[in-house]
């Protein structure tokens, strides 16, 4: 695999969690015992790598920095092996924010570490304390802000359709990191055989085939699959504009009225031109608009509206309450609730 052109491989430095996230399938497939490699096997098998041609490698651990003071000293070393940065590392399968503190981003930043793989999962406190998550927004928000301002590209997952929740907190936690300066990864709900969540539960073989994220198969009497399916496209049509290098902050409907010599950019703002004055979502294909019926811009314009503005990725601001407003219609004026059919 390459990373930017970078040859990539992937390491894992142990297996299983302490945690106990009850949507996880982690114990399932490592068992129970959190156990670690040591720091020497380690950092023989990167040296490995680095003399092999790789220059980037992505950490695939379930729980990568659990033990602050052995990781802080991992990354010493690295700083020590590739003091200008020889090697740059990731950790795509994601950081729990719970272990991260200044020191620690510091030195991953100095040790070669550029992006920073989060996972929020949820604003709400009743849905983090109901999945048995031990996290809280403070400490969020403080390693989200301090790794701002490192210089690490930040992406913070939101599962989307967890059994336990409703559409209204899904739209509140993705309005409340549509504020911050991260991009938004949205991951769908699907329920695996033997997960702590799933116990009890009887199987079918149809059931099976529906446990896979792109399935989107679980609904509730609060959120149907369109919901879910709705606010996963709002994920990306906002990290399009979390995207776009912007010199100040500025209004949505500035840059709407812009002229965009870039193509993929000009397609961006033309389809929400299009979705603020038609209240629909079109696909862009080369003989022309094709709407995408599946998709709810109710459920989008309700993010922009309680987000009121989008932090880019540069640390500018792009205010968007006036456009969510300006798509005012009759389902707008309505409380949002889960439907059905």
């Amino acid at each position: 695999y390459a990373l930017a052109r970078k040859q990539m491989t992937f390491m894992i430095t142990s297996r299983s969690c302490p945690h106990k996230c009850s949507f996880c399938s982690v114990h399932t497939t490592f068992g129970t015992n959190y156990r670690r490699r040591s720091l020497e096997n380690v950092l023989e098998e990167i040296e490995l790598r680095y003399q092999q041609g790789y220059r980037v490698i992505d950490f695939e651990d379930d729980n990568l920095t659990y033990y602050k003071s052995t990781f802080k000293e991992l990354c010493r070393r690295l700083i020590e092996l590739f003091p200008n940065r020889e090697m740059q590392f990731v950790a795509m399968n994601g950081i729990s924010y719970l272990s991260l503190d200044e020191e620690l981003l510091e030195l991953m930043f100095q040790a070669g570490f550029s992006h920073l793989n989060l996972a929020l999962v949820s604003s709400d406190k009743t849905v983090r304390e109901t999945t048995k998550r031990p996290h809280t927004l403070e400490a969020y928000l403080k390693i989200v802000h301090r790794a701002h301002a490192l210089g690490f590209q930040i992406v913070s997952y939101q599962i989307l359709g967890l059994p336990n929740e409703t559409l209204d907190s899904m739209i509140q936690t993705l309005a409340f990191n549509t504020r911050l300066p991260v991009l938004l990864g949205a991951s769908p709900f699907y329920r695996i055989p033997a997960s702590p969540i799933a116990r009890g539960l009887d199987f079918t073989e149809e059931d099976c085939v529906k446990a896979r994220l792109t399935a989107m198969a679980v609904e509730t009497n609060e959120f149907r699959r369109e919901d879910i399916y709705s606010l996963f496209i709002t994920t990306r049509i906002i990290n399009f504009l979390k995207g776009l290098h912007l010199s100040a902050s500025t209004d949505v409907n500035a840059l709407l009225d812009c002229s965009w010599s870039e193509d993929r950019t000009r397609i961006g703002f033309e389809l929400l031109k299009v979705v603020r004055k038609t209240h629909r979502w079109f696909f862009w294909t080369s003989s022309g608009l094709s709407e995408n019926s599946k998709f709810r811009p109710e459920i989008f314009f309700q993010v922009l509206g309680q987000a009121r503005e989008i932090g880019c990725q540069n640390g500018q601001r792009i205010i968007v309450g006036e456009f969510s407003d300006s798509a005012t219609s009759p389902w707008m004026s309505q409380p949002m609730t889960a439907h059905t059919g």
